[in-house]
C-alpha cells in the first residue's frame, strides 16, 4: 500500500494542521493513498487542496517510510510537507470541519486529553521546529535522514537452564515465561498495528477496542486501569513493545516467580495506583486487597473486604502511620511473601494466542495470512492437574501435581517448576468453592431420596442457602451474558437441545448420554433454544441447573431466550405464580 501523509504548517503560528479522519479515534494528520495514475506528490497536493482553501507551498519531502521489511501489513508512507502561504486572505477558513490547528503546546494538551491518534504530530512538530531554529525554513535536508526502514523487534525465547536459573534479560525472561514464540509476537503486532493505523502508537480508544475480547464483565469497566499498566512510559499512548509486554505480564502461562513475577507485580501495582505517583493509598490498596480475596474465593464481582480487615493487611507493610505503600515496599513485600495472593490478579481469561485478531482501520490494509493463523506449530503445555472420574462417568475430585501424595519422587527441578506454575483453567472450572459447584451440589441433594426427603423435593433447611446462591449466580451469569453478542455464531461440532420447559428429569437424562463429566470435558458445544420454563413444575431447577453450567463453561455452553422467558408469557403460565 503506498499512503502519502501531508504536514501543513503555519510559521507564523508555529502550529501544525490535524484532521480527524477516523470518527472518535484523534487527531492526525491528513492522509490518503495514491490513487492509480497518480504520482505521490500530486497526491499530496490533492489532499492539501481539498483541505486548505487557500494556497499552500511545497517545502520538502519529509521523510519515506518504507514498511517493506515488515512481516505483515507491509505499506509505504511518505510525508509531504507543505506551508500555508502568507499571502492568503483565507486563512482561518477550512473545507473541513474536523480539522484544527494546533501549536506545540495545544498538542501536548491533547496528549493529556488523549485527543491525538498517535503521537506523531508531537514528534514531528517538535523535530520541525528545532531543526527550522537550525537550518532556517530553505533547508530541511542537511544532516536528516529521509528514508527509514522500521523492523519488527522480536525477541528470542531462550531455553531454561539445567540448574533452573532463567537467562537473557528480564524482557527475555517475560517473554519466555509467557511462551511467546516469533510466530505469537508477529500476530501480536498484526493485531497492534492493524489497530492504530497508519500511526505507530497505540492510544486509549484503539487499547479499549483490542481488549474488548480478552476481558470479561467487569473488568472491562477498569479499562482505564488497565492502560495505566501497560503504559509503563506514561506517555498517554503505547509502543508496539509496551502492548507485547502487558500481554505477556497477563498471559496465564507468564510464572509468578523470579524475574517475571518481579514484572508483573510492577503491572499490578500500576494497575490499583490510580494516581500513577509511586505510591499506594489504603483506599487503592482495599481495590487490590479486595480482588485477592475474592478471586481466590472464586467470587470475581464479591464486595469489598471491610476496612479493619485491609487496615491489618496494610499494616503487614511495616508503615509509618498515615504514610502510603511504595512501590519498593511493595515489591519487596510480596517478594518476601509477605503479602500474598497476588498471582491470581491482572490475568488473562485464556493464553494471549486465543484472543489475538486483526482489525481493520484502514479500508484497504492486505492481510497476508487470511485466517490469521499460527502454521507448522506444534505447542506442548506441562499437565499440571489430574482429573478423576467414577465409573458412571461423574466427576470424583480434581488433584493439582502440587498437593499429589507422591510429589516426594519429582526431581528438585520439577519441584521447584511446579511451584511457579499459575493456577489452570480446569482448576478453576472444577474448583469446589465457585457459586456454580454450590448450585450443582445442592441439586445432586435434590436428586436424591433419603431417610429425611423424597427424591426431587427440598428440604426447608436447604432452601435459604439456595436462595441467597442463586441470587449471586443470577449476578454473575449477568456479566457474562452482556458480554455476548445477540447473534451467536456456533461452530460443529454441537448439540442442539429445545423446549425443556421444567422437565428436570429430561435434562438430567441429556447429562448423563452427553456431558456426564461436565461439558468442558466434551469435544461439543450445547445450544439450547430457550423456554426453560412453565409447563413443567420443576422449571427453576431447570433454569439454576443451566445457569451454573453456563457459568462454568461460557463459551461451551450457549443460551437463547425464547418465548417463555419474556415476562408477559411467563404471568399467564405458572412459573412466574
Amino acid at each position: 500500500m503506498k499512503l502519502v501523509i501531508c504536514i501543513i504548517i503555519d510559521r507564523n503560528l508555529d502550529a501544525i494542521l490535524l484532521v480527524e479522519q477516523i470518527p472518535n479515534c484523534g487527531y492526525w494528520f491528513p492522509f490518503d493513498q495514491v490513487k492509480i495514475g497518480e504520482t505521490r506528490t500530486v497526491t499530496a497536493q490533492r489532499i492539501a487542496n481539498k483541505i486548505c482553501p487557500f494556497d499552500v507551498e511545497f517545502i520538502s519531502v519529509f521523510k519515506v517510510r518504507c514498511g517493506d521489511s515488515l512481516p505483515c501489513l507491509r505499506n509505504m508512507q511518505t510525508y509531504y510537507l507543505f506551508s500555508k502561504a502568507e499571502k492568503s486572505t483565507n486563512v482561518n477558513k477550512l473545507n473541513t470541519t474536523n480539522a484544527v490547528w494546533m501549536t506545540f503546546d495545544q498538542i501536548k494538551i491533547a496528549i493529556k486529553n488523549r485527543e491525538l491518534l498517535g503521537l506523531e504530530p508531537y514528534v514531528i512538530l517538535q523535530n520541525i521546529l528545532e531543526r527550522q531554529r537550525m537550518y532556517g525554513w530553505d533547508d530541511f535536508t542537511t544532516g536528516r535522514q529521509l528514508f527509514e526502514e522500521p523492523n519488527l523487534q522480536l525477541i528470542d525465547c531462550k531455553p531454561v537452564e539445567a540448574n533452573n536459573q532463567s537467562v537473557g534479560t528480564a524482557q527475555e525472561q517475560l517473554i519466555n515465561s509467557a511462551k511467546f514464540s516469533h510466530k505469537i509476537q508477529e500476530r501480536v503486532f498484526k493485531e497492534f498495528y492493524s489497530s492504530t493505523f497508519p500511526s505507530e502508537y497505540m492510544s486509549f480508544q484503539s487499547f479499549s477496542e483490542v481488549m474488548d475480547n480478552k476481558l470479561n464483565g467487569l473488568e472491562k469497566t477498569k479499562i482505564q486501569a488497565y492502560f495505566r499498566a501497560f503504559d509503563t512510559q506514561q506517555n498517554n499512548y503505547l509502543t508496539y513493545m509496551e502492548y507485547l509486554l502487558g500481554l505477556a505480564a497477563m498471559d496465564p502461562n507468564t510464572s509468578h516467580g523470579g524475574t517475571p513475577a518481579e514484572l508483573r507485580c510492577r503491572y499490578i501495582f500500576r494497575f490499583y495506583n490510580i494516581k500513577n505517583n509511586g505510591y499506594m493509598s489504603i483506599e487503592e490498596f482495599r481495590e487490590l486487597h479486595g480482588d485477592v480475596q475474592n478471586l481466590k474465593a472464586g467470587k470475581p464481582n464479591g464486595d469489598l473486604p471491610a476496612y479493619s480487615e485491609v487496615l491489618t493487611a496494610f499494616n503487614s507493610f511495616n508503615l509509618q502511620d498515615n504514610s502510603n505503600l511504595s512501590l519498593n515496599e511493595f515489591l519487596n513485600s510480596v517478594g518476601q511473601l509477605k503479602y500474598r495472593g497476588t498471582s491470581v490478579l491482572f490475568r488473562l481469561p485464556m493464553n494471549t494466542k486465543e484472543l489475538l485478531r486483526i482489525y481493520k482501520r484502514f479500508a484497504d490494509i492486505k492481510i497476508d495470512n487470511p485466517s490469521d493463523q499460527v502454521q507448522n506449530e506444534i505447542n506442548y503445555e506441562l499437565a499440571d492437574h489430574c482429573v478423576t472420574l467414577k465409573k458412571s462417568g461423574l466427576l470424583h475430585k480434581v488433584e493439582s501435581l502440587r498437593s499429589m501424595s507422591y510429589n516426594n519422587q519429582f526431581s528438585t527441578t520439577t519441584e521447584e517448576t511446579l511451584k511457579q506454575l499459575p493456577r489452570s483453567l480446569s482448576e478453576e472450572i472444577f474448583d469446589r468453592r465457585t457459586i456454580a459447584t454450590d448450585i450443582q451440589e445442592m441439586l445432586r441433594f435434590f436428586e436424591k431420596h433419603d431417610q429425611t426427603k423424597e427424591a426431587l423435593t427440598w428440604s426447608s433447611n436447604v432452601l435459604s442457602n439456595l436462595g441467597r446462591s442463586i441470587i449471586t449466580l443470577c449476578r454473575e451469569i449477568r456479566e457474562i451474558i452482556k458480554c455476548e453478542p445477540r447473534c451467536l455464531k456456533i461452530s460443529s461440532p454441537c448439540y442442539i437441545l429445545g423446549d425443556i420447559h421444567g422437565n428436570y428429569q429430561d435434562l438430567i437424562c441429556f447429562e448423563k448420554c452427553l456431558w456426564r463429566a461436565t461439558p468442558l470435558l466434551s469435544p461439543a458445544s450445547f445450544l439450547f433454544l430457550g423456554d426453560y420454563v412453565d409447563r413443567g413444575i420443576y422449571g427453576l431447577e431447570v433454569i439454576i441447573y443451566l445457569l451454573a453450567t453456563k457459568f462454568q463453561c461460557p463459551k461451551k455452553v450457549l443460551l437463547l431466550r425464547g418465548n417463555h422467558e419474556i415476562r408477559k408469557i411467563q404471568q399467564i403460565f405458572s412459573f412466574y405464580k
